[in-house]
């Protein structure tokens, strides 16, 4: 990311908790199984079929690609100035947005489920007091400790009027 000013340092980088990453593998994984199964056990004339065989394992190699790209890219990096948020669409699309520490209103999550509460994953919500607009970023690690430490850089940045 080039847009951080010089003289920013990272304080931290926010981005999806790894179980997220470990789910889409198990997803991705159990199809390719299933159909596995399929073409072996329910009809063995296709299984010789080579270039099917490899079209199906090509498709599902770039759909884990793409899940992984959609969701390793798509983080934030906070500074005690401000909150760089890129937001990965698709392979070559992101949208990145900049929003001032003091700017930010309020900063808050949600822990939606069990598996939320017995992983710490949540969804992180930074509400800008200049615009309606609302950055939120799904399944962050460690999300109670990520609020209450954006929440001291903005108090910093506040006191001393960056």
């Amino acid at each position: 990311m080039n847009a951080i000013y010089k003289g920013e340092e990272i304080e931290i980088v926010v981005r999806k908790h790894w179980i997220v990453y470990v789910g889409s593998f198990v997803g991705h994984a159990a199809v390719l199984l299933v159909a596995f199964f399929i073409l072996t056990h329910k009809s063995p004339t296709l299984l010789n079929a080579t270039a099917f065989v490899h079209s199906f394992m090509l498709f599902i190699w770039t759909s884990l690609f793409l899940s992984f790209t959609l969701q390793y890219f798509d983080r934030w990096y906070v500074t005690k100035i401000s909150i760089y948020a890129c937001d990965q669409k698709f392979v070559f699309n992101r949208e990145e947005a900049v929003l001032s520490l003091r700017a930010i209103q309020d900063v808050s999550f949600e822990k939606q489920g069990l598996f939320a509460y017995i992983f710490d994953i949540g969804t992180l919500k930074v509400q800008n007091a200049a615009e309606d607009k609302e950055f939120i970023i799904d399944s962050v690690g460690q999300v109670s400790l990520v609020v209450e430490t954006i929440n001291t850089l903005k108090r910093a940045a506040q006191e001393k009027g960056v």
